[in-house]
This record gives C-alpha cells, sequence and structure tokens, in this order.
C-alpha cells in the first residue's frame, strides 16, 4: 500500500499480481490489481461453502496481524452469519505464531468443526495440515488463492493435500490455460505455474498492452520490439479462469 500512494502521488502506472487488499488501489486511478480483493474472496468462500456444504461447523483460522488474512476472515464470517452458517470457533495467530497450531487445532476439533476454512498463505497452511494428521483430526480444509503453491513448497508431504479446497483464479489443468503453463514449465526446468505466477504474466500482458497503446508515435524500431514483447505475452497467458479447484 506504501507503494501504491508513491505511484498515486508520482503519477505513475503500478499495477500488482498479489496485492489484494482494497486500499491499495482505492481513490487512486493510476493503481489497479489483477488479483481478487480480500471481500470477494471472503464473500465467494462463503457462497460456495453454503452452497455445496450447507450443514457443516466451520472453524476459522486466520492471521490477525496480516491485512489479506484478516480482511478475508472480516467478510467471510459476516457473509457466513448473514446466511445462517454455523461459523463454531475462531483461533488466530500473528507472524511471530506461525510454527504452532496444537492450541487453534484442539479448539476447532472440540468445537466439532468438520470444516476448517484458512485465509491464509501455503506456509503455515503447510503446518497446520502436518499438525492436524499428527493429531488425527481430520476435518475438510479451504483455502483461498494464498494457499495456490503448496504443493510445490521443498519439503511438503503432498499427501497432506489430498481434498484441500482452495479459492483460485487460475489453474494448471484445464485446458483454457495449457498454452500458457506449456511455455512457462519449459522456460522454468518443468516448473509447474500456480496463480502467482499467471497473475504476474496477466500483468505483463496488461502493461504490454498499455503500452503499445500509449507509444504509438515512436519509431518503429521501438514498436517492433514491443509488438515482439506483446506477442510472448498473447502466447504465454491466456486470460485465467476463475474457479474452486480440489487438490488431489
Amino acid at each position: 500500500m506504501a507503494v501504491a500512494d508513491v505511484c498515486n502521488s508520482e503519477r505513475t502506472f503500478m499495477i500488482t499480481p498479489s496485492a489484494s487488499a482494497v486500499d491499495v488501489t482505492a481513490g487512486k486511478d493510476n493503481v489497479f490489481q489483477v488479483c481478487f480483493t480480500d471481500p470477494n474472496q471472503g464473500i465467494s468462500s462463503a457462497d460456495y461453502i453454503a452452497e455445496n456444504m450447507p450443514d457443516a461447523k466451520i472453524a476459522v483460522l486466520y492471521r490477525n496481524d496480516d491485512a489479506y488474512s484478516q480482511g478475508i476472515h472480516d467478510t467471510f464470517v459476516k457473509e457466513a452469519t448473514e446466511k445462517g452458517m454455523s461459523v463454531v470457533y475462531e483461533g488466530t495467530f500473528t507472524n511471530d505464531t506461525a510454527t504452532d497450531f496444537s492450541v487453534q487445532l484442539s479448539g476447532a476439533q472440540s468445537n466439532g468443526a468438520d470444516l476448517v476454512f484458512m485465509p491464509i498463505y501455503y506456509q503455515p497452511a503447510s503446518i497446520v495440515l502436518a499438525q492436524a494428521k499428527a493429531m488425527g483430526y481430520a476435518p475438510a480444509f479451504f483455502g483461498c488463492d494464498g494457499m495456490d503453491g503448496i504443493l510445490t513448497l521443498e519439503g511438503f508431504d503432498t499427501s497432506l493435500a489430498e481434498g484441500l479446497m482452495l479459492l483460485t483464479p487460475f489453474s494448471a489443468t484445464v485446458p483454457e490455460t495449457q498454452s500458457f503453463v506449456e511455455a512457462y514449465t519449459a522456460a522454468n526446468d518443468g516448473v509447474t505455474p500456480n496463480q502467482f505466477a499467471a497473475d504476474a504474466y496477466d500483468c505483463f500482458y496488461i502493461s504490454a498492452t498499455v503500452s503499445i497503446s500509449s507509444l504509438r508515435e515512436l519509431r518503429i524500431p521501438v514498436l517492433l520490439a514491443l509488438y515482439r514483447i506483446y506477442d510472448l505475452a498473447v502466447r504465454a497467458c491466456p486470460l485465467s479462469i476463475s474457479t474452486f479447484s480440489t487438490i488431489s
């Protein structure tokens, strides 16, 4: 948000692939976001759970010193309450306490939660999943776009993510994204892109488009170079499809 404020005051174009707080763009006509906003993620997650798991007893585990996690939590709980959903437990942690979730998991379990909603990033989520298994607690787990990337986390036992659900703007397995996935993996030693990679390429695509549209008066060699960049972006980055995915 600090960078957005400076870009706005200096009248510099800014586009972010990962900042999701609404304050990043609020009142700034030259600052843009590619990813979901926090309120949208909270509302959409609650709506999906209400429609597909209406009888779920929900525990919410979130980081209360992080604007991303707090923002999604707030709108999720509000939407869930309005829809009459059963939120039986809310547990918090901070960046300094993101290594032991035994208290929060015990609280969720003792309150009968059979679904744990985690609007957090995949690094602490990987610890949550491991500690839940160790204590014999096996609810359904549901995350947001910050969960994407957990399968490629070094040292993570991917079997722990069996059945994990997440809200993400990108899936590497659907037909619409295959040209991007193939180009990305070829350029990155076989690494499969997650939504962070896809949103970054979307930013590049948008920036190239804006540059070409704004610089038509430049000399031909410069324009040709820009069009080469644009063509690469088009081939590498088709539009992302918003979807709920189950990791398996």
